[in-house]
């Protein structure tokens, strides 16, 4: 779990919590607490407000009878005036209002409360706007995104979905669309054309774009998505926000018992440890019928190198099965009579394959005639070890095929 920070045991129902500057509010269904977001401590309350729906540039629009727009600073009434609102955001001096159960947006001015624009933008309830520019108003109902241009009262660009649509939000020139099929796509505003769909497990209610994270608020949690690495993480196992808003670095969020809390959200990235760099091992396969026999091999070059691996095989046919599960081995130390398939034909069979072309072969056998020992070196075996022979014979055999190995793979 990261480190949170409870700032209040509220207690009573919280209808929306966000940040304002260097405020925090804290909406209920009456009234607005203002708190400072460094000291936590409460600085006013405005009294007898309905539903809060926006907030721009210290004004505070709230949808009641009337609308009203308040300067929370100042706790001043700028204005009010009739609109049947749902849903609305402000920018600068203009407000967008959706009108109730209605496809159609309202443009007021703020200060005198004048109607500027109305525009039909769907056959169905608007769910849910939000600014893209200064001019441009995202509109989003039912599986249905729309961008409608305020100045020149005209579509943009649309993206219809292939389900109905849950939460939007947009960050930079990408806006990000959440669905009832847990799908969240990644939609280009400016090409107009989904770039990306990321498969969830859940169905997103709410979300947000702050410092490369999307926090996603679903049901029964809370989750990140790190956009650059498409990995999501859960947030608080031990909270289920109902409501959340963030700033800068910060995330707020309040739980169905109405607890506030508040986290950092550089400190909600998992950290990954550095992997360590992986050190090059050289690897050997001895192969004989004798157990003592690769236990002296073994033990010679485990005893004597660092960064070495030792494989084992008892026959021909053991050897190309380690092989065949370990094409990366290096270097072979080969017995002649064995059961199965002896060191003759297997070294037939691993000069077939083009694969183990890399291997360095060293016979370790009785078989000490001459004509054997040509025999051997015409198929590039690169060194003979005659036994019976003493432990330390296997090191210096083993010392040059390890700086031959490491000079072709240019390993220091």
């Amino acid at each position: 779990m990261p480190a949170t920070k409870k700032l209040i045991k509220y207690g009573n129902k919280v209808t929306n919590i966000m940040y304002a500057d260097d405020n925090i509010l804290i909406f209920t269904d009456k009234s607005i607490k203002i708190i400072d977001k460094n000291t936590l401590s409460p600085k006013y309350t405005i009294a007898n407000v309905s539903k809060y729906q926006s907030i721009h540039e210290n004004k505070i629009v709230t949808v009641g009878e009337n609308v009203k727009v308040i300067n929370f600073k100042d706790d001043i009434l700028l204005t009010k005036f009739l609109l049947d609102n749902i849903s609305c955001v402000t920018l600068s001096s203009v407000l967008i209002g959706v009108g109730k159960n209605s496809g159609a947006i309202a443009i007021h001015s703020i200060i005198g409360g004048k109607n500027l624009i109305n525009l039909n933008i769907f056959k169905t309830k608007i769910e849910n706007i939000s600014f893209y520019t200064d001019y441009i108003v995202i509109a989003q109902s039912k599986n249905l995104i729309k961008g409608i241009n305020i100045i020149e009262k005209k579509i943009e660009f649309k993206y219809n979905d292939t389900a109905n649509i849950t939460s939007f939000t947009i960050a930079n020139d990408l806006c990000f669309i959440a669905n009832q099929n847990n799908e969240l796509k990644i939609y280009d505003l400016k090409n107009s054309r989904v770039t990306d769909t990321i498969y969830l497990d859940f169905c997103i209610n709410k979300m947000k774009y702050e410092n490369g994270l999307l926090i996603m608020q679903y049901e029964n949690g809370f989750q990140a998505l790190n956009i650059d690495t498409s990995e999501n993480f859960v947030i608080d196992e031990d909270i289920k926000p109902i409501i959340f808003d963030s700033q800068n670095d910060e995330l707020i969020a309040v739980d169905t018992d109405y607890n506030i809390v508040k986290y950092t959200i550089n400190d909600l990235i998992p950290v990954k440890e550095e992997p360590e760099e992986d050190t090059f091992k050289v690897k050997f396969l001895t192969v004989d019928d004798s157990s003592t026999m690769r236990l002296i091999i073994k033990n010679s070059i485990l005893n004597n190198f660092e960064d070495v691996e030792v494989y084992e095989a008892e026959d021909g046919v053991k050897c190309l099965d380690v092989l065949k599960k370990n094409p990366e081995i290096d270097i072979i130390f080969m017995d002649w009579n064995m059961p199965n398939l002896n060191g003759s034909e297997t070294v037939d069979k691993i000069r077939e394959n083009p694969i183990y072309n890399h291997i360095k072969i060293i016979m370790a056998t009785t078989e000490g005639a001459r004509e054997k020992v040509r025999e051997m070196v015409s198929k590039g075996v690169k060194g003979y070890l005659v036994k019976p022979f003493k432990p330390e014979s296997v090191v210096p055999l083993a010392q040059k095929m390890i700086e031959i190995v490491r000079e072709e793979k240019n390993v220091q």
